[in-house]
């Protein structure tokens, strides 16, 4: 027994010692049930010929002696063959004319479960015997908390690095779903066979985002659970009662009724019978009080108990961390795209001979929105004055100057006479109008009647003028941005054609970081230019260069398309 290091061995040891070292040719048959929270399970048994209820584990609080000399912690003898029959219903008929003995594994107290002896005929338990089985049920005592000290350090160095793991499939995730479900595939070799993780949503409906089976042959089976079965918030399912309660529950067993009462039809109850499901633990996750998930682990092949809740719990801690995280990135990105869209114009004005188009288009990267801007006015019946920039930064605060500046351009563009005056008139009034960082943007006004284009730059890329089969930028001289001073800025002047369409966009179009300004423009000139259309549709224009972009961008895209179109 020295040398156990777990239960099972501790089991083998006694029956060993017992059956085979201490020479007494009655005692014909050792067993250990091993106390584990509110069961008793069997350890090491050498069956007698069949098995039965005997063999499974005992409600601790059941009539079966086993369990009676748990409670009590103290020792039983049944000597009466006739009675012991149907005391122990199976090692009676296996043993006829048999006595027994049922002794507690006490250690400071403290039941760890109970040993079994059955002795040949009736009377069998002699003093001598009892004292003798005592001295060697002490000895298991100190044997099996030896082992559990060596079993908790060994489960402490899996924990340590299961959770090393967990910690690396945080670090390493796309997004929330991503990151769940490969934590789910950590948490399965350790913890079971099917996880599934359950997040509310806005609308208080619960959604379920992982089911995962360790086994990838049956992984089809939970992808229904995914799918069809997520659990109803006022519904029986365990799940559901942890959203409501905010309390663990968890099961060592999952009986018939059990799975019955907790499914939503036929089809649930036999998808669960068809998994295996044999016991289960459901964990909340929480955030600041609140249950805003929750992972439930089944087994199909173990007992769930104390500990194993004790391991899911803190599993669920880090689990908790990731889906508030991206909650509130999720509801902080929505905050500051509506913000944002509620900047930007609805719509524009109708002008008899002009096609408009415009898109916006999120940053895929960051939390926050930029300053991008566009803006079409009609300044006479013929004549209009566009824009299109970018405010530096990326925060609610260029989202919020990026309006103050549309603002302030749609009112001075009706008292200048060219998209350069406005441009300076803008620049002299940053400081009054107390911005306090600076801007890039592109300004012009177009005749519908003629085609005229006049166009200034305040350090802002320059617009692609796309034909059939080509397309080119525009010349225009930038000059500094607004918020810096710098030379006085000049127009473009020029033509828009019939055929013709102007496109004008944000940085956020310019993969400048990743491959650099020259390269990024050709692409984006190519990319325009491969529309042959007789007429040039703006929208497919706009989903050309869309189709261009980064998945990984950290910048806004804005888009502007004009285009002639005299049958209008």
């Amino acid at each position: 027994m020295a040398a156990a290091n777990t239960a099972g061995d501790v089991a083998t040891a006694l029956t060993e010692l017992l059956t085979e070292g201490s020479g007494d040719r009655d005692l014909i048959w050792t067993s250990a049930w091993l106390r584990r929270d509110d069961m008793l399970e069997p350890i090491g048994l050498t069956a007698p010929e069949a098995e039965g209820s005997e063999f499974r584990p005992l409600p601790l609080h059941g009539n079966h002696p086993v369990a009676i000399a748990a409670r009590t912690t103290q020792p039983m003898y049944f000597e009466d063959p006739d009675e012991n029959a149907e005391r122990f219903p199976l090692l009676g008929w296996a043993f006829p004319t048999s006595s027994f003995a049922v002794v507690p594994i006490m250690l400071h107290r403290s039941c760890l479960g109970v040993v079994v002896a059955v002795y040949r005929g009736s009377g069998g338990v002699s003093p001598e015997r009892r004292e003798f089985l005592g001295a060697v049920v002490g000895q298991v005592a100190q044997a099996l908390q030896r082992a559990r000290l060596s079993e908790a350090r060994d489960q402490l160095a899996e924990i340590s690095a299961f959770f090393a793991r967990a910690a690396k499939v945080l670090a390493e995730g796309n997004d929330l779903t991503d990151t769940l479900d490969r934590l789910a595939s950590v948490a399965l070799p350790a913890l079971g066979d099917i996880c599934l993780i359950d997040v509310v949503d806005e609308g208080g409906r619960i959604s379920r985002k992982v089911a995962k089976h360790r086994d990838p042959s049956r992984q089809h089976l939970v992808n229904r659970l995914r799918t069809r079965y997520s659990p109803e918030a006022e519904g029986s399912h365990p799940a559901a009662e942890v959203f409501r309660t905010g309390q663990t529950r968890w099961s060592a067993d999952m009986s018939d009724a059990f799975l019955s009462e907790t499914t939503q039809d036929d089809e649930h109850l036999a998808l669960t019978k068809a998994l295996g499901f044999h016991s289960y633990i459901s964990v909340p996750l929480k955030c600041d009080g609140e249950t805003i998930g929750c992972v439930t682990l089944v087994s199909i092949t173990r007992r769930y108990g104390i500990d194993d809740v004790a391991f899911a719990e803190q599993l669920a801690e880090q689990v908790s961390a990731v889906v508030n995280k991206a909650r509130r990135y999720d509801m902080a990105a929505r905050t500051s795209h509506i913000l944002q869209s509620t900047l930007l114009p609805k719509r524009f004005p109708e002008v008899p001979g002009l096609v408009l188009h415009t898109r916006y288009i999120a940053a895929s990267e960051g939390l926050e929105v930029g300053g991008d801007f566009f803006d079409v006015v009609r300044v006479s019946r013929d004549r209009i004055a566009f824009m299109i920039g970018d405010v530096a930064g990326h925060d609610r605060n260029a989202a919020a100057l990026m309006g103050q500046l549309r603002s302030a351009a749609r009112t001075l563009v009706g008292r200048v006479d060219s998209p350069a005056e406005l441009i300076s008139a803008l620049q002299q009034s940053w400081e009054r109008l107390d911005f306090d960082r600076m801007a890039t943007g592109v300004f012009g006004q177009l005749d519908v009647a003629s085609g005229e284009l006049i166009m200034a730059s305040a350090g802002h890329y320059p617009p692609l003028l796309v034909d059939r089969g080509d397309a080119r930028f525009v010349g225009i001289a930038p000059s500094t941005p607004l918020g810096v001073r710098g030379p006085e800025p000049s127009n473009w002047r020029g033509w828009l054609k019939g055929p013709q369409a102007l496109l004008l966009y944000t940085d956020g179009a310019i993969d400048e970081r990743r491959i650099g300004c020259e390269r990024s423009m050709a692409n984006l000139a190519q990319a325009a230019q491969a529309i042959e259309d007789q007429v040039l549709d703006l929208s497919a224009l706009c989903d050309r260069v869309v189709d261009t972009l980064s998945p990984d961008r950290v910048d806004d895209v804005a888009l502007l398309a004009v285009r002639l179109d005299p049958g209008r």
